[in-house]
């Protein structure tokens, strides 16, 4: 009983502390939510999907690199916007398995037509979504920042 009352002491702990950052009492490791912009960078592959010109399925990365598109992993952020959609097969034996395929959504392409503005920032915990940053709305051109002309992208 002594260690279930000791575990809810320590989730309790780290409810009050992630948003700052603390140190789980349990186990040590270091406990923070964190804000996530969309930032120019995913603005400029969300683009290129867009490109793509139709609703299927794409290997993104191959895409980027047979482009010479510099690109890290956070493009594959769009998805806690609805902005893409990951495929996922189902597998009796093993359960759900990415497997590296990616679509724009209609959301996505909305937003990239500059018909609608999303959220700037996700708050994340866990690589986990928490939710949106209220009251912070972007437009794909806000997104793109000063690194990319939204006109020469869309040619």
């Amino acid at each position: 009983m002594e260690l279930t009352k000791t575990l809810e002491e320590a989730k309790k702990f780290i409810r009050r502390g992630f948003r700052k950052g603390c140190h789980c009492p349990a186990c040590g490791q270091y406990v923070k939510e964190y804000k996530r912009p969309l930032n120019s960078g995913m603005a400029r592959i969300l683009i290129e999907m867009y490109r793509l010109g139709d609703s299927e399925y794409h290997h993104v990365k191959d895409h980027l690199r047979k482009n010479s598109i510099k690109n890290g992993h956070d493009w594959t952020l769009l998805r806690f916007w609805g902005l893409i959609d990951p495929m996922i097969k189902e597998e009796e034996d093993k359960g759900a398995t990415k497997l590296g395929l990616w679509r724009i959504t209609d959301q996505g392409k909305a937003f990239v037509r500059g018909e609608i503005r999303i959220s700037r920032r996700i708050r994340m915990y866990n690589k986990k979504m928490l939710g949106f940053e209220p009251n912070e709305m972007t437009t794909i051109q806000e997104a793109l920042g000063d690194h990319f002309s939204y006109e020469q992208l869309m040619m």
